[in-house]
């Protein structure tokens, strides 16, 4: 929400100020205080500025570009300091900024700070002073809308509208306020209208795919996020590869038919790319990526196909390909001076699954150099990185500062820092403490659930296997769950029981070797003779397949 308030901000002042008097334009302060903010160059707004204010004090337009520039570099004081002079300066002379343009701008700042209360009461003032400003209700719309009042967003909107009645844009937030209370009815009824209307409108044309997703008709989800795409080549992939979890073989024959009706021929390589491998398709997403990398050639980098292409290997357990893809990608990011700290997070965990831990920790360290966001989960993964090689010590330091740093934090890593105190530490207070605020955390089956290890932990055995079963039922032909219900068995002791469970994450495509030989969790069936027979039948098909390849 946070960067939707910035670029509002931006927008309102844009807009507020977008058509400049004569008079003001010969003022050189101002001219170069626009282009600076054209330019997106804030300092040199503030000194302009400033210049201007010094030489007419009471300069509305100055106190309102300065107002932007503050609040964008987050001195949120000095940007209400400057609102508020703006407001108190304003006179019927301020032809270019109206009253209910100046505590529009203000309530934009209220927003950025949280002070929601004073940014409604001046997005109310700004309709009071103008009531026939179509901006204003807009803008109180987008308030509403951000803080989840979608039926007052959708009147104002609708408020708008009546004063322009042609608005597509208008027309088309409407419909994504009914989507979101949800009313698919009437939403389906402004954006089939507008999409016959308008039929090259790429927002209508997403909004009347997202109501047949939330109609469950997937089908004409597909085919008409299919329309969308055509018209935006870097639309958002995610809502399709959801509607292919339901009809995959369907969503890949659309796209086909897209592909041989296009020139673009690359671009939907890479939709169904991706449509494949996050629908556990990984071989069909290299052939196609492969394909994508002789239309681009030698000469071309390309970090989508680097990406996907590592993930899917990835997906493969051909570790060492998947390692040479995040080389690819991360040696592009730094030569163009952006790398991201969690593709080395990535390349961590595949340097771990190819027994190079020194690798994986070193990725970690670059992660969280880079980080500005996330480092929980990045010292998560590096103590997950230590717990594999049986540095505990290094491990339960990590969890502690994934704990301390609290920042989109899970379940998993209390289940892993009240195991390390249970079981390293012989701490059963700590211990039960970390698993009971699992349990207040991990409520849901969905999203990689740890629930059922948190239980088992406080000797809760029957609610643990109670869990575990509901996830199976839920996610049937996800191995990674069958291998997890491996390990929890393992931990309770049930050797027969847990073979069992990975027997059938086998059966499944499930083939991470290197990872069954670090896990503790399985220690219990290291001597078992149905357990290493299983695994050795893996590696020897490991080693055939090898072979063959050769």
């Amino acid at each position: 929400m946070r960067q939707t308030i910035i670029v509002n901000m931006k927008k309102i002042i844009l807009s507020l100020l977008c058509v400049l008097s004569m008079q003001m334009m010969a003022q050189t302060n101002m001219e170069l205080a626009k282009k600076a903010l054209d330019n997106d160059d804030f300092s040199l707004v503030i000194e302009y500025t400033t210049k201007q204010i010094a030489e007419q004090p009471k300069d509305v337009e100055a106190y309102a570009y300065r107002a932007i520039a503050y609040g964008t570099i987050e001195e949120y004081g000095k940007a209400l300091k400057d609102a508020d002079m703006a407001i108190a300066c304003w006179n019927k002379k301020c032809k270019d900024l109206t009253f209910a343009d100046l505590y529009a701008l203000r309530a934009t700042v209220y927003e950025q700070i949280d002070e929601l209360e004073k940014a409604l009461a001046d997005y109310n003032m700004a309709i009071k002073k103008d009531s026939k400003n179509v901006k204003s209700y807009i803008n109180r719309a987008e308030f509403y809308y951000n803080t989840q009042l979608y039926e007052k967003a959708e009147a104002d909107y609708r408020a708008a509208l009546r004063m322009d009645e042609e608005n597509s844009t208008i027309k088309i937030e409407i419909a994504r306020c009914l989507l979101a209370q949800p009313k698919l009815d009437e939403a389906y009824s402004i954006l089939n209208t507008l999409t016959k209307l308008e039929p090259r409108n790429e927002e209508a044309c997403r909004l009347l795919a997202l109501v047949y997703l939330y109609k469950e008709d997937i089908k004409e989800f597909i085919d008409q996020y299919i329309l969308y795409l055509e018209l935006a080549s870097d639309g958002d992939l995610s809502p399709l590869s959801h509607g292919a979890a339901v009809e995959y073989s369907y969503t890949i024959r659309a796209i086909t038919r897209a592909l041989n009706n296009s020139d673009n021929k690359a671009y939907w390589l890479g939709v169904r790319a991706r449509v494949e491998r996050e629908n556990a398709h990984y071989e069909e997403a290299v052939e196609d990526l492969k394909r994508m990398e002789i239309i681009y050639g030698d000469t071309i980098e390309n970090p989508f196909v680097y990406y996907q292409m590592a993930l899917s290997y990835d997906g493969l357990y051909d570790y060492p390909k998947s390692i040479k893809y995040y080389n690819l990608l991360l040696n592009y990011e730094e030569r163009i001076g952006s790398p991201n700290p969690f593709d080395y997070v990535n390349r961590a965990d595949a340097y771990l699954n190819n027994n190079e831990v020194d690798k994986a920790l070193a990725d970690c360290d670059k992660a969280l150099s880079l980080a500005t966001e996330g480092v929980s989960h990045i010292y998560y993964v590096r103590g997950w990185i230590n717990d594999m090689a049986r540095n505990y010590e290094a491990a339960f330091d990590d969890y502690n500062k994934a704990i301390k740093a609290d920042d989109g934090l899970s379940s998993t890593v209390y289940v892993m820092r009240g195991k390390k105190y249970l079981l390293y530490k012989n701490d059963s207070v700590r211990a039960k403490a970390d698993f009971e605020m699992a349990l207040q955390l991990d409520t849901t089956i969905e999203g990689g659930s740890n629930r059922h290890y948190a239980l088992m932990y406080l000797g809760r055995i029957t609610e643990a296997k109670a869990w575990i079963a509901k996830i199976l039922d839920a996610e049937p032909e996800d191995v990674g769950q069958y291998y997890d219900a491996a390990c929890l068995y393992a931990r309770m002791g049930e050797k027969e029981k847990a073979v069992d469970f990975l027997r059938q994450a086998f059966d499944l495509g499930y083939r991470n070797l290197n990872h069954i030989a670090q896990d503790d969790d399985l220690d219990s069936l290291r001597d078992c003779k149905d357990f290493n027979e299983l695994v050795n039948k893996y590696k020897q098909e490991k080693i055939g397949d090898l072979f063959n390849k050769l």
